[in-house]
């Protein structure tokens, strides 16, 4: 009786420890975090941040605007009020984001591991969408309109003091623009988001009306100007887009989430056009070269998905070359020898671009895994400037060659490149330069 007795003191007071701890690093009305272990929380993001260049955000939300049919309000009210709002505001971030109640009517949101700026406007949309709902309390019903400021790590700072007063200031910025209840500290970020939400809305609109069109740019043989594969390059016909880089509109498709969507898209209009080319006996069994995310590469139901759209078009794998970035294969080099083996498998050619960004895995790529790379235009470019330049593309050349492979050079874009690249035996060339030519005979497919 007395070990049990003693037991259960014990966890009385391990009880007592608890509840004091709790009271002590949390907000007593809504249960959050309070300020203070939310700056220790802040000072480990910069520890984390600082080690591993990593950037984390802070929102800061005032809620001091009720609209509905509250007159007077009591702090009976508004405490009820907060205690609905702190759960809300929890349910609507992620579980890896922390929520504090940093004043009486002031909350704040840390953001781990930002990677894309419009990720945290994902976040202030959620939580705008969500306040939409009213909130019902002792029979009345208000909706609650924050104003919302955003700092960044390493952006605007690189203390917590300087984090938290910027977040503050970019609050208050908020309350005076008409346009939207959350602003940036810094204002070339809100004005880089604002562009980007712009461009999201006319890639989606291009989409969904097709205001693209698919051009065929030639990839040829130097020596003879025999063309053996085309490209498919997306061409944006909306002004706002066709002054972008490729690359930059690739990812904002990323962020949307709708990659997966065009590119299956995309790959349905390039077989209809090789079914147009074989009906017309022009241009067969040229495959056609097919860019794909590193997101959509990682993909594991990638290969079922091809399959199923070249079946439905009756199109032999054989005529679709799969381009894959270099980079995408260093990030996970025994998945992605896998997933190149797949598509090998159920027919694909695959081509590796921007080569040369790394040679770790070279001496991988034996077994007939790779028809083509694809070297980096960069190097090309250097031709203008130092014809050593020349002697490394050889050499690249030379080592595909020596593993079965063949390459194509990017980038040519201009006579001076294609007369110093003639001398470059074995190898396929692309760019702008053959538009310029005039390759209408077999260059100009679209």
């Amino acid at each position: 009786m007395v070990a049990i007795a003693k037991r259960l003191a014990s966890a009385h007071k391990v009880s007592l420890l608890q509840r004091e701890h709790f009271k002590a690093t949390h907000d007593p009305l809504t249960g959050l975090i309070n300020q203070v272990t939310l700056d220790q929380r802040i000072d480990h993001e910069i520890a984390i941040g600082a080690r591993y260049h990593k950037s984390f955000a802070l929102l800061t939300l005032e809620v001091d605007s009720f609209h509905g049919g509250a007159q007077q309000i009591s702090k009976s009210f508004t405490d009820k009020l907060f205690i609905d709002f702190a759960k809300r505001l929890q349910n609507v971030v992620r579980s890896t984001d922390t929520v504090a109640r940093y004043d009486d009517n002031v909350f704040v949101v840390l953001i781990p591991d930002v990677f894309n700026i419009r990720n945290i406007v994902k976040v202030v949309q959620s939580i705008n969408i969500d306040l939409l709902t009213p909130f019902s309390v002792d029979d009345k019903e208000l909706i609650l309109s924050p104003t919302i400021g955003i700092s960044l790590y390493p952006n605007d700072g690189e203390s917590r003091q300087q984090l938290v007063e910027q977040s503050r200031i970019a609050m208050c910025q908020a309350r005076n623009d008409e346009m939207k209840n959350y602003r940036y500290y810094a204002t070339d970020i809100d004005a880089e988001v604002a562009s980007q939400i712009l461009i999201e809305e006319k890639i989606r609109s291009a989409i969904d009306f097709h205001d693209y069109e698919i051009h065929y740019q030639p990839v040829q043989m130097l020596e003879n100007g025999v063309t053996s594969h085309v490209e498919a390059v997306i061409h944006w016909n909306e002004p706002e887009l066709s002054g972008k880089s490729s690359d930059r509109i690739d990812k904002i498709v990323e962020a949307m989430e709708l990659a997966k969507l065009f590119t299956d898209i995309t790959l349905n209009e390039i077989c209809r056009q090789i079914l147009i080319w074989e009906a017309g006996r022009a241009y067969t069994k040229i495959p056609v070269l097919f860019k794909i995310s590193p997101t959509q590469f990682k993909d594991l139901a990638l290969v079922n998905r091809f399959n199923l759209v070249l079946k439905n078009q009756n199109i032999s794998p054989e005529s679709i070359a799969i381009v894959v970035e270099e980079k995408a294969i260093l990030d996970d080099v025994v998945f992605a020898l896998q997933q190149i083996k797949a598509l090998k498998q159920a027919g694909f050619k695959i081509v590796i671009d921007n080569f040369c960004s790394g040679l770790s895995y070279i001496g991988k790529l034996s077994d007939d895994l790779v028809d083509l790379i694809r070297i980096d235009s960069q190097m090309v470019d250097e031709l203008d400037d130092c014809m050593d330049w020349l002697c490394v593309v050889e050499g690249i050349v030379s080592i595909a060659r020596n593993l079965k492979i063949e390459a194509i050079i990017s980038g040519v874009n201009n006579v001076y490149q294609y007369k110093t690249l003639q001398t470059v035996s074995g190898a396929f060339w692309q760019g702008d330069y053959s538009y310029l030519m005039g390759n209408t005979s077999e260059g100009n497919l679209a």
